[in-house]
């Protein structure tokens, strides 16, 4: 569809085959003719038309779908019970399931979303930084509660008026709740920079961290890695044991040190 109306020309020079408008005396510009698009057959890769229209995804009755993977509303976010998805893919089996055939339409956005969305590693980001603030506030409460445990400093005065360390003219008192967080809190960090700058080595070096194992092992490209350092290595041994083994023979326009013929 495409709108059309009257064109005129606003000034012509010469003769012209084109139509003039008797009304107006001026030269009718007509729009050009569309071709009619002609019909090629379908060749054995093309897809019919009617093949395209037939349903390909048959839904089973919502009252087979299990309660807790039925969202609350349509605005609500997607299940994340990874568990029925992976069985589909990995257990061909499972999919005779009826419940399972009826609830995996919810999770095909996730499936078929791209891995390095930017809504995914945005939702990663605070997924990670939520865990980070748990296990945080887990270790500072795990001081707070030893501490106080302990008697909160009790046995400071104890120690100090027992004569075994002398410290006159220093003042030292018991530590406060909020000094017990805040070292918590410091040392709680100081691990988590830690584990995060190892982490990133071993992902620089090509390594691969093995939940089973609760380790990092040499991954595929770490052993590539390897396999490069180990050739280069050999290949510099290679070349000194040649020049070790190097004899020179006397010939035309060469000179052996006199020192060097002996051997």
């Amino acid at each position: 569809m495409r709108w059309c109306w009257t064109r005129y020309a606003a000034n012509m020079t010469g003769d012209s085959s084109l139509p003039v408008d008797p009304e107006r005396g001026q030269v009718v510009i007509p729009w050009p003719k569309i071709e009619p698009r002609k019909q090629v057959n379908p060749t054995p890769i093309d897809t019919l038309e009617k093949d395209v229209a037939q349903p390909t995804l048959a839904l089973g009755p919502v009252s087979t779908i299990p309660e807790p993977l039925v969202p609350v509303s349509m605005r609500a976010p997607v299940p994340k019970d990874q568990a029925w998805s992976n069985a589909y893919i990995f257990q061909p089996e499972a999919r005779a399931d009826q419940s399972m055939q009826a609830a995996m339409p919810l999770y095909l956005g996730e499936e078929l979303g791209p891995r390095f969305a930017r809504a995914k590693k945005v939702e990663g980001w605070k997924a990670r930084r939520e865990m980070e603030e748990i296990a945080r506030e887990k270790e500072i409460k795990a001081a707070v509660d030893a501490w106080e445990a302990g008697g909160r400093d009790a046995g400071l005065e104890d120690i100090l008026s027992s004569g075994i360390v002398n410290l006159e003219g220093v003042h030292i008192r018991s530590r406060t709740r909020k000094e017990i967080r805040e070292a918590a809190a410091a040392a709680f960090d100081a691990d988590l920079a830690a584990a995060k700058e190892a982490a990133q080595r071993a992902h620089n070096e090509g390594k691969r961290y093995d939940t089973e194992k609760g380790t990092w092992v040499d991954g595929a490209k770490g052993l590539k890695a390897i396999r490069k350092r180990l050739r280069k290595a050999r290949k510099a041994r290679k070349i000194t044991e040649r020049l070790e083994k190097l004899t020179l023979t006397e010939a035309k326009n060469q000179v052996i040190p006199e020192d060097l013929r002996a051997n």
